[in-house]
């Protein structure tokens, strides 16, 4: 995934940029999309992570229209409005990570932890996170409540977690994804709260102590402006030729590239969906010539094999 933060950011760009009438207060927590269930079920983080690999891995044409089939047909896709925002929130978090993720590989091949390794992936993910966080960041950090940009306010949650338990069992066969979304648009906030707000740098000096025992990554994983200058070393400014790991196509793409590119491929993502919704006729052809069949993980077709995913 890229960042929470980036990953909002982005979202707020594409309906800005687009022709949708669209001024909910809560778009932001609709843009973390299949990560939502890495914010909820500490007890449960690994099974649910590796839901989320899935969904980010596997067949994104066949969930959309599913999706969709359900929602058009009860008619909340048009009368509920976060109805709609989940699946645009959805895909754009799907097209930047399957954007961003391969320019991230070119300086980490972890792309999940290693045990007693450093997370060179999630640090990067960090530090771009850090730094969209205070270019648009006009309060003192100390007073500014970072975890409000992901305040839970009452949503149409059963009309979204009827029609994503349907789209999900239909595409994956895996039951109850719906409910587990539901739960973590509440707990969004307060994993925020908990893991990544800290405007007195106390849970991180903590962390830091604590680091050698318990490796929480305390420098990789907090918002420190301090750590900014380590950022230009991954931003690829100079233009330097990078190959994606896994579909092996080359590109001279630096960071403002990549979200240049993601940013016009959502764009033209909602517009011909919008046009399809108007004539409330769908079928899976129609969507496969709109959806991108872009893995979020490798930015190569979906449904590469891989090594870190669980199958059953």
């Amino acid at each position: 995934m890229a960042g929470p933060i980036v990953h909002n950011a982005f979202f707020k760009d594409c309906l800005n940029s687009s022709d949708l009438k669209i001024n909910s207060i809560n778009a932001n927590i609709f843009a973390q999309g299949h990560d939502l269930l890495l914010y909820l079920e500490i007890y449960n983080f690994l099974n649910n992570r590796n839901i989320s690999l899935i969904l980010s891995n596997h067949r994104l044409q066949e969930f959309v229209y599913n999706y969709l089939k359900y929602s058009m047909n009860d008619g909340s896709i048009y009368d509920k409005e976060q109805v709609k925002l989940f699946l645009y929130g959805y895909l754009s978090h799907h097209i930047l990570d399957s954007y961003f993720h391969p320019f991230i590989m070119q300086y980490a091949r972890d792309y999940l932890p290693v045990k007693g390794e450093k997370w060179l992936h999630g640090k990067i993910e960090t530090l771009y996170d850090t730094k969209f966080l205070y270019n648009g960041l006009k309060e003192n950090m100390r007073e500014y409540k970072l975890y409000k940009d992901f305040h839970y306010i009452d949503i149409a949650s059963l009309d979204i977690k009827k029609c994503v338990d349907k789209a999900a069992f239909d595409t994956y066969k895996i039951k109850s994804i719906g409910k587990k979304f539901s739960k973590s648009f509440k707990s969004l906030e307060d994993y925020v709260h908990l893991y990544r707000s800290d405007p007195y740098k106390l849970k991180y000096y903590f962390a830091k102590i604590t680091d050698p025992i318990v490796r929480m990554g305390a420098d990789d994983f907090f918002y420190n402006p301090d750590n900014l200058k380590e950022l230009e070393q991954y931003k690829n400014d100079g233009h330097h030729l990078w190959i994606n790991e896994y579909s092996l196509e080359k590109s001279f793409d630096n960071f403002e590239d990549i979200y240049n590119k993601s940013l016009d491929n959502t764009l033209n993502v909602f517009c011909d969906l919008e046009n399809l919704l108007k004539e409330n006729n769908i079928n899976l052809e129609k969507i496969k010539k709109i959806i991108p069949n872009r893995s979020a993980i490798t930015g190569d077709e979906c449904g590469k094999k891989l090594s870190f995913i669980k199958y059953r």
